[in-house]
């Protein structure tokens, strides 16, 4: 369950503005979550809980935007949206945190342990 501030729109109202799903592979022992933040203007906090899936560490990080939100990749230019290298998630006291930039892609890598 995402706990954060949210808006209205034509198809719900107060959806929040973090989206996040995760992939547990529980035989290779990571958690790869992958998050955007929907709001135009400002970074989000992402404060998650880890507790029950023992000692985690950050392992990559990982935001796929551009400057322009309207920014694609074509055929012929596959390279105006690629992953750059994330900063600041970390692993605290079971949770995991991170701050959000408005509208990149992010995905954050966790070796559990």
């Amino acid at each position: 369950m995402v706990k954060c501030q949210g808006y209205d729109a034509d198809v719900a109202d107060n959806l929040p503005w973090i989206d996040i799903s995760g992939v547990h592979d529980e035989a290779a022992g990571t958690l790869t979550l992958f998050a955007v933040n929907r709001h135009a203007s400002e970074d989000l906090a992402l404060d998650l809980s880890l507790q029950g899936l023992g000692n985690a560490s950050v392992t990559d990080h990982q935001a796929m935007t551009d400057a322009l939100l309207a920014a694609v990749n074509t055929a012929t230019d596959q390279t105006t949206v690629v992953p750059h290298k994330g900063k600041g998630a970390r692993v605290a006291e079971d949770r995991l945190q991170a701050s959000l930039k408005p509208y990149p892609d992010t995905m954050i890598g966790l070796k559990l342990g």
